[in-house]
């Protein structure tokens, strides 16, 4: 053989060799190179962020996460599929990233296996019937058997997938909670109709607190209450009832005492007019329309007043007024939707937060004390102005507001108080003996109204008919940070919710609509058939019976809907195989395309260049 031969050979084998290379990486890599990962997606979606990495680093006792995926039944709904897929790669990082201290257990629970039993003894929920029941959900135990559970992972919380898997480890790693005490004139336990609908079944707490129930120890202080337990961590002083000075003196000493305090202040709590009407018209006197912490205030150099809201012309959210037909959309200058360019990008309570929701809300400022610091969290845009409170207690039209105010500068929503400050009340410390002074963390935020569900989350029905929590603001997550800041447990603060790994082809989605229209085409002809065999009907019943030769025509009639019915039930059926096999078709050649063909032309022409090169060599 010549050495052209030859070289033609050579070439030949290293294509052979190439392409049985190409074919081992695509086959066998994933069981060679699992815990080797490259995430170049463009939203980094498989990349962990740096809170879960330290929760997993700060592991210290052993965990066991069972995960039940339905592998072989989700199989049949690729959307399903591909989710659980998407869950089981968070787990799989989860593990190799915990240094051992977490062990994954992958089950696919068989119809009628002891697993299946299993899983549903344990809360996880099941899609479906019969031998084709899907399990999508997690259980969590530590080493005494507690356990923390997510019934069924739904793709409408994909964005807080990392969020809601680095929850359960965190809540399984800490060996108690964080004790927060709650001091509030809000409903917060029993929602808005209070405790006697929430008896009734007909009220439920606020969202934002069943959150706090779950990752705090939450202690309830009573309006009347005179002393702060010496357990608490945190002290929540959410929209508070007109306090006594004895109450006051509680929280000045346990601020000086170290310990840190989250304070929510306002001019005007929307929740004022819902409860009026749910409790028919009947103001009890524990909510008032505005709140305020003067004493204590005044000690720390803050300025703040229950007879000032803050209206902003850029944060304004478009609100829907009236019913349908005569729905109408106003601007509510006063109702502020905050963006990312007004939250603090240097504070990690606020710095990966999209919006946060506000409500007649007020303002902040800090008039300066030696050895104190205000940082400034939450701010509006500088098209804000002031209004007096009591505009937006009264439901004054925006458009008065909006006449009546002009864009001036920004103003702080909340800020984060820190320093040695003097207690507010020294002679009830000369003769109490307690602390003249101290260094005191607080978060003051001048809106209460935050808290409300219908401000930040929304239920809406998945694609399997279930109630889903999905949220629209950051204000759970804002109240979550800074807690957790406060209470020195910063890992879950860095969670932002993440991108979506679904990325649907534009000529899927078309195809798609295409079958439902075509579907709702041919069930509107099956509709109009029907109305009209019922309105043939309905004469028949007006028609004498004795009239034979009418019956049989009318007999003729139905028979040949039923005829036509099942055509047109047919040519549907045949329309969704035609549609659902072109999908199939066009899904199977971009797999083959991305995994075969473009990889191929790639090397393909990876050796075209090497063999130039080499020939230019030679020559």
């Amino acid at each position: 053989m010549g050495a052209t031969g030859k070289r033609r050979l050579n070439a030949y084998l290293q294509l052979i060799f190439a392409f049985i290379i190409f074919l081992s990486v695509n086959l066998f890599g994933n069981a060679w190179l699992g815990p080797i990962r490259f995430d170049l997606t463009g939203d980094k979606l498989f990349t962990l962020n740096p809170g879960t990495r330290e929760i997993l680093a700060g592991l210290e006792e052993p965990l066991t996460l069972r995960f039940y995926f339905s592998k072989g039944t989700a199989a049949n709904d690729p959307a399903l599929f591909r989710y659980g897929r998407r869950v089981q790669d968070f787990l799989e990082e989860f593990e190799v990233l915990s240094d051992g201290k977490i062990r994954l257990e992958v089950i696919d629970p068989e119809p009628f296996s002891e697993e299946r039993e299993e899983a549903a003894t344990y809360g996880v929920q099941g899609l479906g019937e019969g031998d084709q029941t899907i399990f999508l959900g997690l259980v969590g135990f530590d080493e005494t058997n507690r356990l923390e559970v997510i019934s069924l992972f739904s793709e409408e919380r994909e964005r807080f997938l990392e969020f809601d898997l680095a929850k359960i480890v965190f809540l399984l790693s800490q060996e108690k909670k964080p004790v927060v005490g709650l001091i509030t004139s809000l409903p917060m336990r029993y929602g808005t109709g209070g405790a006697r609908a929430f008896l009734q079944g007909k009220g439920q707490p606020y969202l934002i607190y069943s959150q706090l129930t779950q990752l705090f120890e939450v202690v309830y202080l009573e309006d009347n209450f005179n002393v702060i337990p010496r357990n608490v961590d945190v002290l929540l002083v959410v929209h508070p009832a007109e306090m006594t000075a004895e109450q006051l003196y509680e929280i000045d000493q346990f601020v000086l005492g170290g310990k840190p305090a989250m304070i929510f202040v306002d001019p005007f709590a929307e929740i004022t007019p819902l409860m009026q009407q749910a409790t028919g018209g009947v103001f009890g006197p524990e909510i008032s329309p505005s709140s305020d912490l003067a004493a204590l205030f005044s000690a720390w150099g803050i300025s703040y007043s229950p007879e000032r809201a803050v209206v902003d012309y850029n944060l304004g959210q478009r609100v829907e007024v009236g019913n349908p037909p005569q729905v109408t959309y106003r601007d509510y200058i006063h109702w502020l939707g905050v963006r990312k360019d007004q939250l603090n990008e240097d504070n990690p309570i606020t710095a990966f937060l999209s919006v946060i929701n506000f409500a007649s809300a007020g303002v902040l400022n800090f008039e300066g004390r030696e050895g104190l610091t205000f940082e400034p969290l939450i701010e509006t845009s500088e098209g804000a102005d002031i209004v007096a409170a009591n505009l937006v207690r009264q439901d004054i039209d925006p458009g008065v507001l909006i006449q009546t105010t002009s864009p001036r500068e920004k103003y702080t929503l909340a800020g984060h108080l820190s320093g040695r400050v003097k207690s507010a009340f020294p002679e009830v410390v000369a003769v109490n003996k307690g602390l003249a002074e101290g260094n005191i963390n607080v978060i003051i935020v001048a809106d209460a109204d935050i808290f409300e569900d219908r401000f930040w989350a929304g239920h809406r029905l998945d694609s399997f008919g279930r109630d889903v929590l999905v949220p629209f603001a950051d204000n759970a997550a804002f109240i979550v940070n800074a807690l957790d800041y406060l209470s020195g447990s910063d890992a879950l603060i860095s969670l932002r919710a993440r991108g979506v790994s679904k990325r649907p082809l534009e000529k899927f989605h078309d195809l798609r609509r295409d079958a439902t229209f075509q579907e709702e085409a041919e069930k509107e002809t099956l509709r109009a058939r029907l109305r009209e065999v019922e309105a043939s009907l309905a004469e028949l019943q007006r028609t004498t019976p004795e009239d034979q030769a009418f019956s049989e025509a009318s007999e003729v009639e139905i028979q040949n809907f039923r005829n036509q019915a099942r055509t047109i039930k047919r040519n549907l059926n045949q329309v969704q195989r035609t549609l659902l096999q072109t999908i199939r078709t066009m899904e199977n050649r971009i797999i083959f395309l991305n995994m075969f063909v473009i990889p191929a032309l790639l090397l393909l022409l990876g050796l075209l260049r090497f063999g130039l090169v080499e020939r230019r060599k030679r020559s």
